[in-house]
Parts: structure tokens; sequence; C-alpha cells
């Protein structure tokens, strides 16, 4: 069984998934970018158990399909 989710996502419309999975003991990792200007959801934030912020060096990191 799976005991942490890593969510990568900004907006409030994740918040039912969050506090569902929550209720069924997972913790909840949100991953969200600034990048664009939105960052994330007060009330997304506040659910979390934590928060990561993938910033312009991280995501300049991510290998990048080459197609």
């Amino acid at each position: 069984m799976y005991k942490k989710v890593i969510l990568v996502a900004y907006d409030s419309d994740f918040v039912p998934a969050v506090q569902e999975a929550k209720n069924e003991g997972l913790i909840v990792y949100a991953c969200f970018s600034r990048i664009t200007g939105t960052g994330i959801h007060d009330e997304l934030h506040s659910i979390c158990d934590d928060r990561i912020e993938l910033t312009a060096d991280i995501l300049s990191k991510i290998p990048r399909s080459h197609t």
C-alpha cells in the first residue's frame, strides 16, 4: 500500500482528492511552481502535509524528451 502522494498542481480543484487521501492515512506533498506567476492556491497549500516549490533551477535539471 502507498503511504505518500506527490501532487503536481496549483489549484483548489484537487482539495477534495487531497482530503480523501489524507482520510485514508496518506501523506500528501504538493509540488508547484511560481514561474508562471500562479503559485499554489491557499486552500491546497493549507491542506497538504508539505509543499515543494519547483524552482527554475530544479526544473532545469529535469531531462527533456528529444522527439
